[in-house]
Order: structure tokens, then sequence, then C-alpha cells
């Protein structure tokens, strides 16, 4: 007896592992949810059939056939955070700006900030910033501060690999390293993670490395974040 046929089904499991965005203060937490779309559904126009846990359901958007997943945050939360992180970078300048040498004005910032990278050992492009407002280096605690005008993404082609850089920037600098540093953050996938040390433990290796809040590492040729001449 002829039966009909069972329409096929793919799934899609996408988890986000937990973790804490130190510098913004949030927590994304380990979501996990499995799609089950049959062919005859995908078939239809316009249609969009996800299962999730009904109280998530604000927070997933299909997109295409249901083959991804994005977190939206909506326009309140990313001001908040903004804000926030902006604030803390603000309250630790203010802090270590007694007996810190402070330098204004783009061009004169830049030049200053790429002489400090270079006496540390570390490439000198990876802060490629603009309108650069102001730039400070205490160096008896080693904090170091870069203001600009606004936020900027910029992509290192090299290894094709987008940053994200705030209107403030700090860091402690040690000799080939920086640490607790906020306002840098990298992309991975749909996330945005921030970027809270660098360092160069071998030269030897022509290589950097670089620490997100989530304890995830990686390294990359040290010539992908120098000047182009």
């Amino acid at each position: 007896m002829w039966k009909r046929p069972t329409p096929t089904v793919s799934k899609k499991l996408i988890s986000f592992q937990n973790h804490t965005d130190t510098l913004a203060s949030w927590n994304i937490r380990r979501l996990q949810v499995e799609i089950s779309v049959s062919s005859v559904e995908q078939r239809r126009r316009g249609h969009r059939l996800y299962h999730a846990r009904p109280d998530m359901r604000n927070y997933i958007t299909p997109i295409l056939p249901l083959s991804f997943l994005i977190i939206q945050q909506t326009d309140r939360q990313s001001q908040r955070i903004q804000i926030k992180s902006r604030s803390m970078a603000s309250q630790s300048i203010e802090s270590h700006r007694d007996g810190a040498e402070v330098y204004h004005g783009d061009a004169l910032c830049k030049k200053k900030s790429v002489q400090l990278l270079q006496q540390l050992g570390l490439p000198d492009g990876l802060f490629p910033l603009d309108d650069i407002q102001e730039f400070g280096h205490n160096k008896a605690t080693g904090f170091i501060w870069l203001v600009q005008n606004k936020k900027k993404n910029h992509t290192f082609k090299m290894i094709k690999r987008q940053v994200s850089y705030a209107a403030e920037v700090t860091a402690i600098v040690e000799d080939r390293k920086m640490k607790k540093m906020t306002g840098v953050k990298t992309k991975e996938l749909l996330l945005w993670l921030s970027v809270v040390e660098m360092y160069i433990d071998d030269p030897s290796t022509g290589k950097i490395t670089f620490k997100t809040g989530t304890g995830l590492s990686d390294s990359f040729p040290v010539p992908a974040f120098e000047l182009d001449e």
C-alpha cells in the first residue's frame, strides 16, 4: 500500500557558552535551542517555523531558512552598556591622571602612542584610532589611555579580523604586554568579546597573543598589527 512520504527534517543546534563580559558587566547565559524544520515547511513562501523556549522567543530571530539564530539587543540595552562602559573608563582615567604625561591633538597623540608601543616592543599599529583627542601615560602605574571622538571599527586585513575601539581605551602596560584593557573588542561569529590582555611571550615566534574576558586566547602574526610604511 502506498504511503505518504515523510517530510525530511533538518536540524540545527546552536549553543552560546556561558561567559561574562567584564567591561560591560553583562552576562550571556548558555542558550541551547534545537530547531526542527521540515523540508515541506521550508518550501512554503514566507513561512518560518521554529521551536524554542517560550521565554526566549523575544530574543530569537530566524534568518533565511532558520539556519542561524541571532540574539538581538534592544537599542536601550546597548545604550546602557555603552554609557556604563564609558563611565568606568572615565573614572579610571581620572584616578591615574595625577603625575601622568598627557597629550592633546590627533597628530601628537598618534605620534606619542606609536612611540610608546615601539618602546614596549609591541606592534605600532595596535591602536588605529581616528581623531584622537587625548593620550595619557602614567609611568608610575603603567596606566595608559586614549580618548577618540567616537567609537571606531577596524579590520586588520592580513588576518581578516574585525576589532572595535570604544571612545575611551585604557590599559596597564609592561614590556611586551598590555593587561586590564578596556574599550577593545573582537568579533567572534555573532558576538563581540572584550579583549582584556595582549602580550608577546617569545619574540622569536613572531606571534602576539590576545586574551578575551571569557578566558579564550588566540595568537596572530605580529606584522598583522604593524603600521603600513
